[in-house]
């Protein structure tokens, strides 16, 4: 009954819609000469609209013989209509739009802040015009990126996208696709496209931003300077280690005079120099799909992961599906035959297969999780399943069967096919159940008794790569959250089909002896610790299971985070943000798993144990024995791992001495425990950290960002000089914090070359937009450490090279000259009690806003220098 008088009701307002008795708004939708004039109820609009409530309530209308008067020349008059009908009836009728009207129909209802109907039309799109994107991918992608409230929309774009990138690479308007969105899609791990024609669509969507053709021959120097600085940012968002030999050789190496000259070499040399690993810094390999099928397509993959982990069907999306699937046969090429399928499918591990019931829409297929093999035997599996689809182009008409008796789940025959419970393959086109349609060691899938002789169009089976087993079982940490994050390193461990080692693991407390306590900071304890069983690594053996490999102890750092019984949030960033940083470069300090101190229940890490211990330890003991082409080599260290972890997105925000550890000469970042998003902050309104090392603007309550790490690194930079602690002689307190918002800075060491006190002061500099960024930083002091260390390169190739003014010889001489004063610098001082160097939470009031010393800002405006450029170098937008 109620929905009688709700359709009624409906229907009176339709006519009250139609009839505009009493109208008193009056919209002029549409541009001319189109303009139409339409008529409704300014109460009825505010009602169901925000704009129109927002519109009328604060006068902004324009009114005009007592009628509000609104125009709209945005919407046509025909889409406004469908929107005003929604208003009064909540009728919608979309299926006489097509994609690019019902886009813009969206756009409206955004603009008059109808948010049911953003939801509504979004879905809409999605499932009824998904072939929309093919007409204009540019305009669209940019269009919906511009609307936040585009959520669901914008998602499917992109993975749209990432499906299928020559949908957008391959139009014609690629070129004038807007830098940001290029750089959101090179950023993704899942752009399904060969890494050479990402190379190459970069680089023609460059050239075509400077109007150049694509001849390095002609090329002036002034041409390659543009073009340097329109791929400046892209440039580590390519996977060039990805790229063939003969594509690097004929399509990259052609360009080496617009890439970086280090890159350029290291490449050289992997692809030269046998076993060869990347010595810079480089993105992970994408995750390509290797799904080449012609009965079902890549988006029916996590629906297939979800039914092998008897999941929900919709658990796994296409970024999270824990397994590769990679295509072993296909009958109506490799031959349809017990020969030819056993021959590309036995001793392969698990297999999905599929079948197309011939002359139908029907598919049938299923799960074997063991090797198939030619031994007459029936093999025990509770986890095999048989599925039938009846329409190909509808997943969601699937049915689905797991095995009842594992005793017989599956069959293997050198004469037959795939043979699951009582659904077999015999000879070449044979299908039959041994009872028509229900499947005693099977639940019934209802198949048609006609269907009891399929003939086989297409045999499909994929090896599922599947992590080892005995890895992800067996063991627990006893905390949920702890448990799925070292399963996620698993399911994502880099590895070859044979060998699985980059992954975290759970290593129970009793497997470490001779434990010592090394350091102790703000947020955590260090221990040294034999680790008896070392790090693992499982092979395959000849059967096609899994074995570990033998125990190999090793000595380790435990990490133990205080208070971490109940582990929060921040701790779990703190480990995603070490092991992502781990994961994306090889030369960053290593993270091997968590354990739990049983006496204290707190969680702690496992992570390499270095040799030297801190830079502020070693600066302390050493300083020197160090030259100034060492301090360098720390410092190249220190900004690769910078721009690994902005690259990430992430800013560190406890940048100090204390947490950059040595091992061999090499520097590394650690203790991400206050790290995060550089758009996350703090809601208590309270600083973190070591206060001689928190940029002013922090110390103010401002955002941190990603320069606030840079501040950190200048403050670095000059106690490398010095070899002592900044601020060494005064409190840490809010006096000192006032001093640093008026423009105090470190002191350096005597006789700093001019040029690195320039980039020290830049990288401290009060605006933060004169600071430079990580990838920048890196590149000079590559330049600098390389022209300081002739005998790592042949020929003395930086030697005559040229950067910001000087050739390296002149930033050889200067840093040896430099050197001189060394002896002659005591890095021992008298420290004040007050002075404390370990990460504190700090509040401040009332603080200045952060200027530059006078001394700067002349250094900053002066332009007699020689080497002023390192101020006035422009980084591209």
């Amino acid at each position: 009954m109620f929905s009688k008088f709700l359709k009624e009701l409906s229907n009176d307002y339709e006519k009250l819609f139609k009839s505009e008795i009493g109208y008193d708004v009056i919209i002029y939708a549409g541009e001319e000469p189109n303009v139409e004039e339409i008529h409704a109820h300014s109460n009825i609009l505010c009602i169901r609209s925000q704009y129109f409530h927002s519109t009328f309530s604060n006068e902004w209308a324009e009114k005009k013989d007592g009628k509000f008067v609104i125009k709209k020349p945005n919407v046509s008059p025909h889409l406004f209509n469908i929107i005003l009908r929604f208003i009064y009836c909540g009728n919608i009728e979309l299926k006489s739009l097509q994609g690019p009207d019902v886009l813009k129909l969206l756009i409206a209802v955004d603009e008059l802040n109808i948010q049911q109907l953003v939801s509504y039309i979004q879905e809409y799109l999605i499932e009824h015009q998904t072939e929309f994107l093919h007409q204009n991918p540019t305009d669209i992608l940019e269009t919906v990126y511009q609307h936040e409230t585009f959520t669901d929309l914008w998602n499917f774009c992109l993975e749209k996208i990432c499906e299928e990138p020559r949908i957008l690479f391959n139009s014609d308007k690629f070129i004038n696709l807007k830098y940001p969105l290029l750089e959101l899609l090179l950023k993704r791990d899942d752009l399904n496209i060969d890494e050479i024609e990402v190379w190459e669509r970069l680089l023609k969507w460059c050239l075509a931003q400077q109007n150049m053709m694509n001849d390095p021959t002609k090329w002036s120097k002034e041409d390659i300077t543009k073009i340097e600085r329109s791929l400046y940012r892209f440039i580590p968002l390519i996977r060039f280690y990805d790229i063939g030999p003969a594509d690097f050789f004929y399509k990259v190496y052609c360009y080496k005079e617009i890439l970086p000259q280090d890159l350029i070499h290291d490449l050289l040399e992997f692809h030269i120099v046998p076993n060869t690993k990347p010595k810079l810094n480089i993105a992970p390999s994408r995750k390509l799909s290797s799904l080449d099928s012609t009965l079902i397509e890549s988006k029916h993959i996590p629906q297939f992961a979800s039914w092998i982990d008897k999941k929900d069907s919709s658990y796994y999306d296409n970024k999270k599906v824990p397994y590769d699937f990679n295509l072993l046969y296909r009958s109506n090429s490799d031959g349809f035959d017990p020969e030819s399928f056993h021959k590309n499918c036995d001793n392969k591990g698990a297999t999905v297969w599929v079948a197309k019931i011939q002359g139908t829409t029907q598919l049938v297929g299923g799960y074997n999780p063991l090797d198939w093999s030619k031994d007459n035997t029936w093999k025990n599996t509770a986890d095999s399943f048989l599925y039938y689809i009846t329409d190909e182009k509808n997943f969601f008409t699937a049915k689905l069967s797991y095995v009842k008796n594992p005793n017989y789940a599956i069959y293997c025959h050198f004469m037959q096919g795939p043979h699951m419970g009582d659904l077999l393959c015999q000879g070449t086109n044979n299908w039959y159940f041994y009872n028509a349609g229900v499947e005693s060691n099977f639940n019934k899938l209802n198949i048609s008794n006609t269907d009891s002789s399929i003939n086989h169009e297409n045999c499909q089976p994929w090896c599922k790569k599947c992590v080892p087993r005995c890895i992800i079982e067996g063991w627990t940490s006893g905390n949920n959250d702890i448990d799925e994050f070292i399963k996620y390193t698993i399911y994502n461990a880099k590895s070859d089909p044979n060998y699985v080692s980059l992954f975290l693991e759970w290593v129970p407390f009793d497997r470490f002896e001779d434990i010592k306590i090394i350091g102790e900071g703000g947020f955590a304890k260090v221990y040294s610790a034999t680790w008896i069983d070392g790090k693992s690594g499982y092979f395959r053996n000849y059967e096609g299971g899994w074995k570990k490999s033998e125990p190999e102890p090793m000595e380790v750092a435990l990490k133990q985070l205080n208070d971490s019984q109940n582990i929060s949030a921040d701790y779990l960033n703190e480990l995603k943000t070490h092991w992502n940083l781990y994961n994306s470069r090889d030369n960053t300090l290593k993270f091997y798993g968590m354990t739990k101190n049983p006496e204290t229940k707190e969680f702690m890490m496992i992570i390499q144990l270095v040799n030297q211990g801190s830079l502020r330890h070693e600066l302390s003991s050493n300083f020197n024995n160090y030259l100034w082409k060492n301090k360098l080599r720390f410092l190249y260290w220190i900004s690769s791992d910078l721009q690994s972890l902005h690259h990430l997105k992430c800013c560190h925000k406890d940048f100090h001495s204390g947490n950059i550890l040595q091992n061999d000469g090499i520097s590394f970042i650690s203790d991400f425990g206050l790290s995060g998003p550089s758009n996350k902050q703090r809601s208590d309104n309270k600083t973190c950290g070591v206060l001689p090392y928190i940029a002013p603007e922090v110390l103010n309550k401002e955002p941190y960002t990603l320069s606030s790490d840079i501040y950190s690194f200048g403050v670095i930079m000059a106690e490398l000089s010095s070899g002592k602690p900044p601020f060494y002689e005064r409190g840490h307190n809010a006096s000192l914090a006032l001093a640093i918002c008026n423009g105090l800075r470190p002191e350096f060491g005597k006789g700093t070359p001019e040029i690195y006190k320039k980039l020290a002061h830049r990288c401290m500099n009060a605006n933060l937009d004169k600071r430079p960024i990580a990838i920048e930083l890196r590149g000079i002091l590559l330049f600098w450490f390389s022209s300081c260390n002739p005998e790592l390169y042949d020929n003395n190739e930086y030697q005559e090279k040229e950067m910001f003014g000087y050739k390296g010889k002149a930033i050889k001489a200067l840093f040896e000259e430099a050197d001189k004063e060394i002896p002659n610098i005591s890095a021992s001082c008298k420290q004040n009690p007050n002075a404390i160097y370990t990460s504190r939470v700090f509040t401040f009031n009332n603080l200045s806003k952060p200027v530059n010393s006078s001394s700067l800002n002349e250094e900053d405006d002066s332009k007699d220098c020689q080497d002023s450029k390192l101020f006035d170098l422009e980084i591209p937008n």
